[in-house]
């Protein structure tokens, strides 16, 4: 197993365990009806939390096109954390949002970040 496939597998573990308690679960379904409506709020979050603190060192936005294809852009200088995001964000999609995400994560045009895609969102 390769160290992207050992994070990924991890970020869906994470999601698994923590949402055991049904508390913790329905704060997770409060931020969305639909994938797309629960990324646009985790965007809208990731903002508020991360407020003043070097906001060129983090980004997270989330677009949709006419055809329903979501693109969830996440720029970070640590490669693992987005690893573990993309394992978390396909368990989210699953458990919550009965979606198959099929999500991939591609080096940025700048050195040291990544951004995650999702390619293609089957309901």
């Amino acid at each position: 197993m390769s160290t992207q496939e050992f994070l990924d597998e991890l970020g869906q573990q994470l999601i698994a365990k923590t949402c055991e308690k049904h508390l913790k679960e329905r704060a997770f379904r409060c931020l969305g009806g639909n994938l797309h409506e629960f990324l646009t709020t985790l965007d809208g979050v990731h903002d508020v939390l991360q407020g003043e603190v070097e906001p060129e060192r983090a980004s997270f936005v989330c677009t949709s096109d006419p055809a329903g294809h979501l693109d969830l852009l996440f720029a970070t200088e640590r490669p693992a954390i987005a690893f573990l995001l993309l394992g978390s964000l396909k368990a989210i999609a699953n458990r919550f949002y009965h979606t198959d995400a099929t999500i991939s994560v591609m080096d940025d045009d700048e050195p040291g970040h990544y951004r995650l895609v999702t390619i293609n969102i089957l309901v």
